[in-house]
């Protein structure tokens, strides 16, 4: 209402924003503008505050009863909030795509909040436990001998209070079987929310990272009390904090806004630039030279662009963007394709990002990291082996009649590192055009892989052009979405290993340009019999600090302290 639909917003109708907000000239104008009619939204939000919080308690009496009922556990299980769904989803897209992204990673995100225990809660929840389902045992084994029993009042009402306190405080007891693995489990769940912040890395164990990931991923009865009581905390929002941002939201609306043929005013963070919002920590290594806009204002963060770039060319194949943004997603799979390079040549560095996220789910326990990684192990280690693929390619191609021709005397692959067989989900790459699919691509005679799709997988003939026609018209069948879907989080997974091996190169060789000076330092002053210097000209040799009596002072104490040495020495051999 306040910025799109109501009388006072900015935008006239659903698809252009009014010229004045286009224009620079009105700027404080609007802003105050916008602010006076946010303040009259927050007052006129008090004033019916009662009657809109009476509301909202029937609400949600009528709609978490039943569920409460049927599922008395629901209130101790986790969901995405508001503004985790916010903060996870990709530019561009499709509210179907992101349910099924957050449902898949809904199971490590529990998985990893529940190895945060607090002792005195699990003591509590245990103790707890066991007194209300004592009392529910007796008060069912006096039915079972008196039925006159339940004509005491309020019995099944107590019966049924108890039985909830027992199913709840069930949710705060720890498995007896957890083990302590938080740095997989945030692996597992980047894999499928693709963003998290680079204070995270290395970090889950702490409860920093915990608490921070709640944010995200809160408990139930927790959503429902912010449901709840939202009509009292809205009003002091609008009047206290939003009211103050109405120049940023107009100079967004100005500085963001761009007109496209067909469409309307969108904003442009919508067009995925790379060379615009793009930032430079996210490109690849060939690219860096490369102007990207230096207002951080500009940039978007953690990746955004870059992987709403990617998440876009994978489910939109026949989209051709624009010269930046193809020069990207080129630049980065020929990145994919010399880190696969090293793998080939058994130059397995410990800091090679493709090798990084290739075995870095291969801990987490009923995960399947073979399904995204093993067609680029199997081509990169064995790129001249036919193995038979038809028999597990049948899901993605049900219309290819066809039979399988796979002999018993076909070489099977072997397991390799991780323990992943090649041969599991073999046609990952096919018909995706993924960007990590792109080290599995065979390589020529002069070292060079094709651009078109690995030889060494035997499709049938015109699966390719298929599959990305059926994509082209939403006719996707379960096993293809799945391959997609493994497709984007292996690229997810491979931008932030290069992402954090290109900063720790940084700090690294920052720290080694450090030491040269240092020791060029050590040198110049052994060479020249001057003290090494102090403070902090010590980090820059080239400038030179102080006056010069300060100068001649110090190398005159230097001098004293040398002859004091050799003179006590001298008294010592003597």
């Amino acid at each position: 209402m306040i910025l799109f639909w109501g009388p006072w917003a900015p935008f006239e109708n659903s698809w252009h924003l009014k010229k004045e907000y286009k224009a620079n000239y009105k700027r404080k104008e609007l802003a105050d503008y916008l602010s006076q009619k946010i303040l009259f939204i927050g007052v006129a939000n008090l004033v019916l505050c009662p009657i809109i919080f009476v509301y909202q308690i029937f609400y949600s009496f009528f709609k978490y009863t039943e569920i409460v009922k049927r599922d008395p556990s629901m209130f101790g299980l986790r969901r995405w909030s508001l503004y985790g769904r916010l903060f996870l989803r990709h530019f561009n897209e499709l509210d179907h795509e992101f349910n099924a992204r957050l449902s898949r990673g809904y199971r490590p995100a529990k998985s990893y909040m529940n190895i945060f225990v607090s002792p005195l809660i699990a003591i509590l929840a245990r103790h707890i436990t066991f007194v209300c389902a004592s009392v529910v045992g007796v008060m069912i084994v006096f039915t079972v001998v008196d039925q006159d029993v339940l004509r005491v009042d309020h019995f099944l009402g107590v019966v049924t209070l108890l039985s909830v306190i027992v199913t709840v405080c069930r949710q705060f007891i720890p498995d007896e079987y957890l083990v302590f693995c938080p740095e997989l489990l945030m692996r597992a769940i980047l894999a499928q929310i693709h963003y998290i912040p680079d204070s995270w890395k290395g970090q889950a164990h702490t409860h920093t990272v915990r608490w921070e990931f709640s944010q995200l991923f809160p408990y139930t009865f927790t959503y429902v009390l912010e449901e709840l009581f939202s009509p009292i905390c809205t009003p002091f929002i609008l009047m206290f904090a939003v009211r103050h941002k109405a120049l940023d939201i107009v100079d967004f609306f100005h500085n963001f806004t761009v007109d496209v043929t067909g469409v309307g005013d969108v904003c442009s963070f919508a067009q995925m630039n790379i060379k615009k919002h793009g930032h430079p920590e996210w490109i690849p290594e060939d690219a860096e030279k490369e102007a990207t806009s230096q207002n951080p204002n500009s940039r978007a963060e953690m990746g955004k662009t870059e992987l709403s770039l990617m998440h876009f060319t994978l489910t939109n194949p026949e989209w051709r963007p624009q010269e930046s943004e193809d020069q990207f997603v080129s630049r980065l799979r020929n990145q994919v394709q010399r880190d696969g390079g090293a793998m080939l040549s058994c130059l397995l560095p410990l800091d090679n990002p493709l090798l990084t996220s290739s075995h870095s789910l291969s801990g987490v326990p009923g995960y399947n990291s073979s399904m995204m990684f093993s067609t680029v192990h199997r081509s990169l280690i064995y790129p001249s082996i036919q193995f038979p693929s038809e028999s597990v390619m049948r899901p993605l191609y049900a219309s290819d009649p066809t039979p399988s021709t796979s002999g018993i005397g076909s070489p099977q692959p072997p397991v390799i590192l991780g323990g992943v067989r090649n041969l599991d989900y073999p046609s990952l790459v096919v018909g995706t055009g993924g960007v990590v699919s792109s080290a599995a691509r065979p390589v020529n005679s002069d070292g060079d892989r094709s651009a078109v799709t690995a030889s060494n997988i035997q499709a049938p003939p015109g699966a390719e052009a298929a599959a990305a026609g059926a994509r082209g018209h939403g006719n996707i069948d379960e096993g293809t979405m799945e391959l997609l879907s493994a497709e984007m989080n292996a690229s997810a997974l491979y931008l932030h290993d290069l992402h954090l091996w290109k900063k720790t190169r940084q700090v690294l060789q920052t720290d080694e340009d450090e030491q040269a000076r240092r020791m060029w330092q050590v040198t110049a002053a052994a060479s020249s019999g001057a003290p090494p210097m102090q403070g902090p000209s010590a980090k820059m040799p080239n400038i030179q600090e102080g006056v010069e009596e300060g100068k001649n002072e110090i190398t005159n104490q230097w001098n004293a302290e040398k002859d004091y040495l050799l003179d006590s020495a001298g008294n010592v051999y003597s």
